[in-house]
């Protein structure tokens, strides 16, 4: 359908002018083009980009999340190793935050 296929389209615009704004260090931009794109059609390469993103704004409940819908959108495994660095940076500061409180 025309419609499906014009988000598809939107989503990926909004995608990639997310990824060059977080390249860029302009992460309110960033976020907000991803987020949008997020919104039009998501994708695993889309979420994938949103929870670096939010991981660099230390939003790591939304990087997990968007790391568990990107693991269920990526049926071919394109970005399996990327989300999973993911994960694992989450788990890594969840980690040192239980440390942290546990000493205080």
């Amino acid at each position: 359908c025309f419609e499906d296929r014009r988000l598809e389209i939107e989503a990926r615009y909004e995608d990639y002018l997310g990824w060059v704004y977080h390249l860029d260090n302009q992460p309110r931009q960033a976020r907000e083009h991803l987020e949008a794109s997020v919104k039009k059609s998501a994708d695993s390469e889309n979420l994938y980009h949103l929870a670096r993103v939010y991981l660099d704004q230390s939003a790591t409940d939304r990087a997990e999340e968007c790391c568990a819908q990107a693991r269920a959108a990526d049926i071919r495994g394109v970005n399996s190793t990327r989300i999973a660095k993911i994960e694992a940076e989450v788990n890594r500061r969840r980690s040192a935050d239980a440390k942290a409180r546990g000493r205080l």
